[in-house]
């Protein structure tokens, strides 16, 4: 006759709940974040001349900055957005406040700002944390530069390196031209190469804080002709002031 061992029945089944006592419940799922941060590297944008003047890439280590909301919209927003035969004006009355192109949604006329500072609050070194995922505008302002910023976007739970190259002073000359169209295919504030008519007739008035401009660099009347003659030794991209002029 074989001998086995018989566990009495109370045994086990203590046992069997001793051990279920000592079962850990599962904690609560931790929250998916909604911030995110990130770090400001600002730099010359150009080189002014040979060293020790500024060179392109030069570090600007005295600044201050602000941080809007960037509020311009979206140009590529779906068509099922924006146009009637696509949303159902019958069943959407309202798709138009839910379309994001620049040229049609309505905008509350300011963004709010978000957060601003200098370089000990934000830098390369020195991340700015608690920022709502989402897009922005960074603007910086520097003694010797002209004010500059760069758009971003604020991924949650990441911390995002920005870099702005800031323009120092002088600026080089440049060239304005504009470029009037019938924007109608579609309403979009795009222009649509082949598919919208260019529009001839109009005038256009360029102002600055102290008012219309009406003189380019060198004096002269704006749209002014030049036949240059020699490099401008005052200004590195400009020409001489001495050249003739012609209208």
């Amino acid at each position: 006759m074989s001998r086995r061992s018989v566990w009495p029945r109370w045994f086990v089944s203590a046992s069997v709940l001793l051990l279920v006592g000592f079962v850990v419940p599962p904690g609560p799922a931790a929250a998916e974040p909604t911030t995110g941060a990130i770090t400001l590297q600002v730099v010359s944008a150009r080189t002014v001349g040979p060293a020790p003047q500024i060179q392109q890439g030069d570090p600007v280590t005295d600044y201050r900055w602000l941080i809007t909301a960037d509020d311009t919209g979206d140009p590529h927003d779906a068509l099922e957005h924006c146009l009637p035969a696509r949303a159902g004006v019958a069943s959407a009355p309202d798709f138009a406040d839910h379309c994001r192109w620049p040229s049609i949604r309505n905008t509350p006329g300011a963004v709010p700002v978000v957060a601003q500072g200098d370089q000990a609050k934000l830098a390369a070194g020195t991340a700015l944390d608690g920022l709502p995922a989402g897009r922005y505008l960074i603007s910086v302002t520097a003694d010797g530069y002209k004010i500059d910023g760069e758009h971003l976007t604020v991924t949650a739970g990441q911390t995002t390196a920005v870099r702005v190259g800031m323009q120092p002073y002088p600026l080089p000359l440049g060239t304005v031209r504009l470029r009037v169209f019938d924007d109608s295919v579609p309403v979009d504030g795009t222009y649509e190469v082949g598919a919208e008519r260019g529009l001839a007739g109009f005038t256009a008035h360029l102002s600055d804080v102290m008012g219309e401009v009406t003189v380019d660099y060198y004096g002269n009347p704006l749209c002014t002709k030049y036949r240059h003659s020699a490099p401008d030794t005052t200004h590195p991209a400009g020409r001489s002031s001495s050249s003739t002029a012609s209208r």
